[in-house]
């Protein structure tokens, strides 16, 4: 595989200032972009709810598995001290790599996907089985892989495990966690002395939200520092916030969503309100599938706390829509009012609005 070839067009810049970052940009500004969609990680998770046997690949330096147009080459070109070079091969680093990647192996794998039996993230594939026939399903994969030329980092892959780590999270036995490396990197971070270093901070633990009750409203110390408004300080509060989201980075362990008994339970406060889809599991207890939760804004904080209430059930409804459409749930709430409103053939105009979007779904 060539993935660079010598380039004998000139370059119209300097070579001390020809850096790649640079080329990159100006690159950027003239490409059309591949808009292939990536897959929702989340919706990649859910497909492995039955499973109870995987294995996944990685593909040796997936985007060097696309060739370049012949005649975009010249693009792609930049020097260095043995000499001027272009492209063969899609390179790493534009921003229309990973689409144009995506879209390249769904074609060469989309009869497998549409029968469950591989499923693909950029280079990451997985093969879930819910049987004995999991050396069947990796033949059958591995030979399109060979037709195709597809180049494996055997290092990095995983064959029939009961547990297996993908898309940094530990997945198996019907439960899903965030993995090792995901969680020490929140556990190693060190105490923000800028508004940059908080963001960062948010970044890395709003990977985690899903796992973690209250995520906003334990994080709104910290958020409120994002605000151009707010000058930074960083005092007992946002400590405090700090070392809780660094705790509560450990272990969280949630079940994947499959059909069966479900509940929602919601909750709402002046700061922010939260919600907790639950679902049955084998031992006949409900376990939580997925933690949601949204600050207030200063509007919303003015609401009365029925109608925060009622916010919480609209907006959990809607985040959980794809998991609760088809199927029969209970929503949990400590709002009294909620039931009767619902039962009401004239109410307040706003209450009914906000009533609305529950009774479609």
């Amino acid at each position: 595989m060539r993935i660079i070839l010598k380039d004998e067009e000139p370059v119209c810049q300097s070579p001390r200032r020809l850096a790649f970052t640079e080329r990159q940009e100006k690159v950027e500004q003239e490409t059309v972009k591949d808009k292939f969609l990536l897959p929702l990680i989340e919706d990649v998770l859910d497909t492995l709810q039955e499973a109870k046997v995987y294995s996944t690949l990685d593909l040796r330096n997936g985007f060097f598995h696309v060739d370049v147009d012949e005649d975009c080459k010249k693009y792609t070109s930049f020097i260095i001290p043995d000499g001027q070079f272009e492209f063969n091969k899609v390179p790493f680093g534009l921003s229309t790599s990973p689409g144009v990647f995506q879209r390249y192996v769904s074609s060469i794998f989309r009869d497998l996907t549409r029968k469950g039996i591989v499923i693909s993230y950029l280079d990451d594939l997985v093969i879930p089985v819910k049987d004995e026939k999991g050396i069947e399903k990796l033949k059958i994969v591995f030979e399109v892989v060979k037709k195709y030329g597809l180049e494996i980092k055997f290092k990095k892959c995983q064959f029939l495990k009961k547990t297996i780590e993908f898309l940094g999270h530990v997945v198996g036995n019907g439960t899903i966690r965030p993995s090792t490396v995901k969680t020490q990197a929140v556990r190693k971070f060190p105490e923000p002395t800028t508004i940059k270093q908080v963001q960062s901070f948010l970044g890395l633990t709003g990977y985690f939200r899903k796992y973690i009750k209250d995520y906003s409203t334990i994080a709104k110390p910290l958020s409120d520092l994002t605000r151009k408004e707010n000058p930074f300080g960083f005092g007992t509060l946002q400590k405090a916030a700090f070392e809780k989201l660094k705790n509560m980075s450990e272990g969280p362990l949630l079940h994947i969503c499959k059909y069966g008994r479900t509940e929602l339970h919601t909750d709402a406060c002046k700061q922010g309100y939260g919600a907790i889809l639950l679902q049955e599991a084998e031992d006949g207890k409900l376990h939580p599938v997925y933690y949601m939760s949204k600050k207030t804004n200063t509007a919303e904080e003015k609401y009365y706390s029925y109608e925060q209430e009622v916010l919480a059930i609209i907006d959990a409804l809607k985040k959980f829509r794809v998991y609760l459409l088809g199927q029969h749930f209970k929503i949990v709430t400590d709002c009294s009012a909620f039931q009767k409103t619902m039962h009401k053939k004239k109410s307040n105009y706003s209450y009914s609005q906000m009533g609305t979007p529950i009774r479609r779904i």
